[in-house]
């Protein structure tokens, strides 16, 4: 038997014997109701106490198989099971938590949030609970609440990298890459070896135009994880804008060893071929790309831009009519195919191509 079925039918019988084991839990719980109203005649509260005890175990039944369904990446089940756990038990906070956890994996980000939040109203000082609530507000879009939200775990905890590693990576989409590279420095000093912080810090820099200071970081990255395939890409991309094409088609060769489908890679390692002429290797990379990434525009204008410098113009034309196909307003694919009309003598074509491409740009 391979190892991969072993495991899941072993994974099966877990949770059939789980859920074997509720319902015999379920049945306890009115056969303990029943028995202690016999012989507890003189009580009235005895059959009541009892059931709310067996309810407690209950609970912890339905919240225990939650969390081996959520560790068999059943999310559907692990929420099921937790939701029964909370209909017996509504205080235990880590159920909630869980449960947020199995929605977030999910994409109901809307779900989880409720949940963590009710962990907080539960448990206002777990620093845990406005970590991940932070991490859905981040993945919904919502950067201002996830950033306040990592703030207070950050205020609970100074100790939590992780808040400092995504408080980072919020500042990074709304382009403050100052506040970004104060928080991955915080996270080199809790976590000295973390490599993507350094790879990450790079990036900022890079943005800054701080380019020696990127591939610095990016380096450091590479030193301690050598197969850092972004770490590479990265610092190469540093290398074309300090002009060392060479260094950095070598990194970038480097970084597709390691991860052949790394799309920016070939992109960027394409563009070094340009800047070294070296049009039909960058018309392959460009090529690449195309066949890794076939329904997104700019890839198709990108090589037909290759085609445009190395001549070959009904190619290039071909190029960006997908690009176009693709983006009707992908402005740079029109005044690409412009250029390639205009050399082959199509003038009306390639005028209109040039005012289109215009109306785009002037668009807000």
């Amino acid at each position: 038997m391979k190892i991969g079925k072993q495991k899941k039918l072993c994974g099966m019988a877990i949770i059939v014997a789980l859920m074997i084991a509720v319902n015999f839990l379920k049945a306890d719980t009115a056969t303990a109701v029943a028995v202690s109203e016999k012989v507890d005649k003189d009580s009235a509260k005895t059959p009541f106490l009892k059931a709310i005890r067996l309810d407690k175990v209950l609970a912890k039944a339905y919240s225990f198989a939650g969390d081996v369904f959520f560790m068999l990446r059943y999310y559907d089940g692990a929420i099921s099971s937790y939701t029964e756990s909370i209909r017996l038990k509504q205080d235990n906070y880590h159920v909630y938590l869980n449960r947020g956890r199995s929605y977030r994996q999910k994409g109901r980000l809307d779900k989880a949030i409720a949940d963590y939040t009710k962990v907080i109203q539960l448990k206002p000082d777990y620093a845990v609970a406005f970590l991940l609530r932070g991490g859905a507000y981040g993945d919904s879009g919502d950067i201002d609440k996830a950033i306040a939200d990592f703030d207070e775990t950050i205020r609970l905890n100074p100790q939590i990298v992780y808040a400092y590693l995504y408080r980072a990576g919020c500042h990074y989409r709304n382009k403050d890459y100052n506040k970004a590279i104060a928080d991955y420095t915080r996270v080199t000093i809790l976590a000295p070896d973390f490599a993507p912080a350094y790879c990450y810090r790079g990036e900022c820099y890079g943005h800054k135009v701080e380019f020696h200071e990127c591939i610095s970081d990016c380096t450091e990255a590479i030193r301690l994880k050598p197969d850092f395939a972004r770490a590479y890409c990265s610092r190469g991309s540093a290398y074309i804008m300090v002009q060392d094409f060479d260094t950095a088609i070598s990194d970038f060769t480097e970084s597709i060893r390691l991860n052949p489908h790394y799309v920016s890679a070939y992109l960027f390692r394409g563009d070094a071929y340009v800047k070294k002429g070296q049009l039909d290797k960058a018309i392959a990379d460009f090529s690449e790309v195309i066949r890794l990434k076939p329904k997104k525009a700019y890839n198709y204008s990108h090589r037909g831009e290759g085609y445009f410098q190395n001549g070959d113009w009904d190619k290039a034309i071909a190029d960006c009519t997908e690009s176009i196909r693709l983006d009707p307003k992908f402005a740079k694919a029109y005044f690409i195919r412009s250029l390639a009309y205009e050399k082959k003598g199509l003038s009306d074509k390639a005028k209109e191509d040039l005012t289109k491409g215009q109306s785009l740009t002037s668009e807000p």
